[in-house]
């Protein structure tokens, strides 16, 4: 090993027996290992099996820096997804579907006044770019626990569903906080064979640190 270089670094001359700083702190050579070991065409240790024995189990994971969801389907087989897919998120709506955020109090007075709306997935997909490109952060991540969904026949062949959501943030520190809470009322149709909303009208509280009815 000893003079061995790349396009980047050398490695030092005393062998293998003391590894640089660079390939700890080296962004380009963290990708190449992303790239080619954790999303290259190898398997992946995500869990084990007894940890998800019955349908509607799950665990969570990562494949590097891929955050994953292993879960239990209802056919006892096992599905793995990847747990950061904002992009296909429009791909659920029909083409002019909306998405409305807003307060539990404009929601109760049916006032049209959102934290976010977003007519059709064009706008959807613009929103999924901000928030990966434009808008800036301190580290950190998220958790979003949902309950059972209430899905109920509309006569018109829709369905209408509701359930309850919190959402936890998490800092780079271990600080956690409810970062919203509240009620999701979707408009469900059949849309090119399969499933789709029309609307996902959620009433929450953003950033509460109080406890929510």
């Amino acid at each position: 090993m000893t003079g061995i270089t790349n396009s980047r670094h050398a490695w030092p001359d005393e062998g293998v027996t003391r590894v640089p700083y660079f390939v700890y702190d080296d962004a380009d050579l963290y990708e190449d290992e992303q790239r080619l070991i954790f999303r290259g065409p190898v398997w992946n240790y995500l869990g084990l099996e007894i940890e998800i024995p019955t349908a509607g189990d799950y665990i969570t994971s990562h494949v590097g820096d891929t955050p994953v969801i292993v879960l239990r389907r209802e056919d006892g087989s096992i599905s793995a997804v990847v747990n950061d897919q904002l992009e296909s998120g429009p791909d659920f709506f029909v083409e002019d579907g909306k998405h409305l955020i807003t307060t539990r109090d404009n929601h109760a007075r049916k006032r049209p006044i959102g934290i976010m709306f977003c007519a059709g997935r064009g706008m959807m997909q613009d929103c999924v770019t901000a928030l990966r490109k434009a808008i800036v952060f301190e580290p950190h991540s998220y958790r979003h626990i949902v309950g059972s969904a209430l899905i109920t026949p509309v006569a018109d062949g829709s369905y209408a569903a509701e359930s309850n959501f919190h959402i936890l943030r998490i800092g780079a520190d271990g600080g956690m906080i409810t970062y919203g809470c509240g009620r999701y009322l979707d408009e469900i149709v059949h849309f090119q064979g399969a499933m789709a909303f029309v609307s996902a009208p959620s009433s929450s509280i953003p950033r509460a640190s109080t406890p929510c009815s």
